[in-house]
């Protein structure tokens, strides 16, 4: 009689855990869109609510079958503009963006607490403000800073600031000063 062979695939569970979460968000605002939303026939029923993959694929210039993998939180590569094609086509908001590019997985391990606000992907709107930073070597970098506030009922409250480089000069001189290896 053969022996059973087990194949076990090993993973690294905070870039298994970044995956699903990325999935996570994505069907969520694939499903709050309709299609008379981006100008498409509203069509026969529909089992699920939303756009279809094929539908946002479509409108964000991508492979249906890239875009279902991704959505299935696989282990696939995406790059900086295939994700602002879908931040196109999801329609989001500049604080759903930085949601989106965030890498929370380092907050989602350290705190329970955090990791279940994120995973219920409510992102409103804050006000940005601009922070500048002078570098004698570099010159003014100049960053957009958005908060994100959580407040309990009784006072406590968690704030998430990110920083993002504003585009052209500020960008490169930041990339300048952050080579990648």
């Amino acid at each position: 009689m053969p022996h059973a062979v087990t194949r076990r695939r090993v993973t690294d569970t905070s870039r298994s855990s970044g995956r699903v979460e990325l999935a996570h968000f994505l069907r969520s605002r694939r499903e709050r869109l309709r299609p008379e939303d981006v100008g498409l026939p509203a069509g026969s029923r529909r089992r699920t609510p939303g756009l279809r993959r094929e539908e946002l694929a479509r409108l964000a210039d991508v492979g249906v079958s890239w875009y279902t993998w991704l959505e299935q939180g696989r282990d696939i590569h995406v790059s900086e503009p295939l994700l602002e094609r879908l931040v196109v086509a999801l329609r989001l908001t500049p604080t759903e963006r930085l949601h989106l590019f965030a890498l929370a997985e380092k907050l989602q391990a350290a705190s329970p607490e955090f990791a279940r606000l994120w995973h219920e992907h409510d992102v409103v709107e804050t006000p940005s403000l601009l922070k500048v930073l002078i570098l004698p070597e570099l010159g003014p970098i100049e960053f957009e800073n958005v908060t994100l506030t959580y407040s309990e009922p009784d006072g406590r409250e968690l704030r998430v600031s990110f920083y993002a480089p504003h585009p052209g000069p500020h960008l490169e001189r930041t990339r300048a000063l952050f080579p990648r290896t």
